[in-house]
């Protein structure tokens, strides 16, 4: 007698559906935008943004939303105030170690990255409420 039997693989059925459709995660993820590309942000993504909140924070959105809208009021503060804002990355190219960067932003480049900000936000929020 073989392993799937019918009633087996409607139970398996049922359980993948379960586990993929109903629980919050990647299957659900599906329903927010795409992050913006910004570069120092790299290859950023829905699942990866998912697992790290899962791994570092214990699945708890609110820190990670917070310190991004901390960041959010610190860039809107320095554009109200006609500065420039210094962002500093870590960069990777293959075979070369890892080096810091430093990226200067104002005027119209500061009032995109701070659109990008804000769309990583409702990207956030979108995903934590999966």
């Amino acid at each position: 007698m073989t392993m799937f039997t019918p009633r087996y693989s409607f139970l398996l059925a049922v359980i993948l559906f379960v586990v993929i459709f109903e629980m919050p995660g990647f299957a659900h993820a599906a329903q927010c935008p795409a992050f913006p590309r910004v570069v120092w942000w790299k290859k950023l993504s829905h699942e990866s943004v998912i697992t790290k909140v899962n791994e570092n924070f214990d699945g708890d959105w609110q820190p990670v939303i917070k310190g991004w809208l901390n960041n959010l009021g610190k860039l809107q503060a320095i554009r109200n105030k006609g500065a420039t804002a210094s962002i500093r990355y870590k960069s990777t190219a293959p075979g070369l170690p890892v080096q810091t960067r430093q990226v200067k932003l104002s005027g119209e480049k500061l009032d995109e990255y701070i659109n990008n900000v804000w769309k990583r936000l409702a990207i956030l929020y979108c995903l934590s409420n999966l």
